[in-house]
Parts: structure tokens; sequence; C-alpha cells
């Protein structure tokens, strides 16, 4: 799982007055554990992580799902950028 991206990390942070890196690093946890558990045999165990990541989204960061969708329209939308890379051999020469 990758974490958060850095710029929804701050927007939510905006938008979310004393929302700090703790309460963000603490739902990435619990989702990330969520993961690590079979769904047809550890039902319970993932309804309890589901359950403690909502309530800390519900308490400290009510507009989550909102500021997520805008961040990432907003990232789909900006143009895009290409680097190209020149691999030159040991020579000089381009490859």
């Amino acid at each position: 799982m990758e974490p958060l991206h850095p710029g929804l990390r701050a927007a939510l942070k905006e938008v979310h007055p004393g929302l700090t890196d703790k309460d963000i690093d603490e739902t990435e946890e619990l989702l990330s554990r969520r993961m690590q558990y079979d769904p047809t045999r550890d039902a319970s165990i993932i309804a309890e992580l589901d359950r403690r990541r909502l309530a800390i989204i519900r308490e400290k960061m009510p507009n989550y799902q909102a500021v997520s969708q805008t961040f990432n329209a907003q990232r789909q939308a900006a143009p895009k950028t290409s680097t190209v890379f020149e691999v030159r051999h040991k020579s000089g020469r381009p490859k």
C-alpha cells in the first residue's frame, strides 16, 4: 500500500485545523493492517479495524471524502509532464 500523497496530507491538514501527522498516520496504519487479513476468515478483525479508522476520520477529518475527491480531480486535470532521459554509452554516444 502506498502512503498518502504529501499534497493530500497537506490539504487535509489545511481543511481540518488541529489535524496532525500522527492522526493521519494512525488511519494509514489501520488501513494497512486491514489489508493483511483474509476477508473470509477474519471478517470480525477487519470490521474492528474499519470501525476504529472511520471513528478517527469522523472525529478529526469529517471532510476527508470531499478533500480527497477534489485533490484527485485536480491531479488528474493537471497537465502531464514527461521527462525524457537519454542514456549514453560509455563512449559518450547515445544508445
